[in-house]
């Protein structure tokens, strides 16, 4: 796989690219994913490059090491802190001046529920935010959790 160079570090595009496959089911709960020698070879880099990015995973929860055995995905991927996700969310432009955001704990609709492979009737963390500039509305983002995944309640937000 070919690595962009420039915008982010290689470490950061790697961990990148392993949580969207962790989201997307290459690899279920408990299962070992590559070694840090074939994920090496997958994306052309160091030793040290591939290890910080499974550290970081390891570090939000992701993934779990056991010496001698190898990389798994965790059994409870975990977000600690959701606030910390709203930070991350990109912002469009640098001179953003600030961004609303909503927090509601509910039952998603039915094609989110199923995309993220919800029983009937669970709910989820819906955030919602609008990034504002100079106030006026630049974009509105939507991210669903399922509750299974929070372990603290996030604070409740509401709009300016």
């Amino acid at each position: 796989m070919e690595m962009e160079r420039e915008q982010q570090t290689l470490q950061a595009q790697i961990k990148r690219i392993l949580r969207d496959e962790i989201a997307q089911g290459v690899w279920q709960s408990g299962a070992r994913i590559p070694t840090e020698s074939e994920l090496m070879h997958r994306f052309s880099v160091s030793r040290i490059t591939v290890s910080q990015a499974l550290k970081d995973l390891v570090q939000e929860g992701l993934v779990v090491r056991r010496q001698g055995r190898g990389t798994f995905v965790s059994a409870q991927q975990a977000w600690v802190d959701l606030s910390g996700l709203l930070q991350r969310m990109p912002t469009a432009t640098p001179d953003a001046a600030h961004a609303n955001t909503r927090v509601a704990k509910e039952v998603p609709p039915a094609d989110v529920a199923l995309d993220l492979r919800l029983s009937p009737g669970e709910k989820t963390w819906r955030f919602v935010r609008a990034k504002l500039v100079g106030g006026s509305p630049l974009a509105w983002e939507q991210a669903y959790i399922p509750d299974a995944l929070v372990r603290e309640e996030p604070a409740r937000c509401s709009w300016r």
